[in-house]
């Protein structure tokens, strides 16, 4: 799906995007949700973490971060198949086209 093709829409001010950072040292295998913030910043601790994306949903977004200081963070659909991962200090972009993640 593409844009409308409609007028941009302006915003006129600084964005704030309430309750859209979450900052979290992670204990065990946490899978996201469509409650779960825009921006993650995630800690995995003394540990390799595996974090499970949502279903598939087109247009979906997350801005991962990995803040901790000796372990990865790799990412997996649902099913357990791999999308991407982290390094210590690494961010990288996760979107949904509906049929597949990507990372940016």
């Amino acid at each position: 799906m593409s844009y409308s093709g409609r007028p941009f829409f302006r915003i006129p001010r600084p964005l704030l995007l309430e309750g859209g950072v979450e900052s979290k040292t992670l204990d065990g295998n946490p899978s996201l949700t469509d409650k779960d913030s825009l921006f993650q910043i995630m800690d995995g601790g003394l540990s390799n973490r595996v974090v499970f994306l949502p279903a598939l949903k087109s247009g979906r977004v997350y801005m991962i971060k990995n803040a901790g200081t000796s372990n990865i963070i790799e990412l997996k659909n649902p099913d357990n198949s791999f999308v991407g991962s982290l390094d210590v200090a690494e961010s990288k972009w996760f979107v949904c086209d509906g049929i597949n993640w990507f990372v940016l």
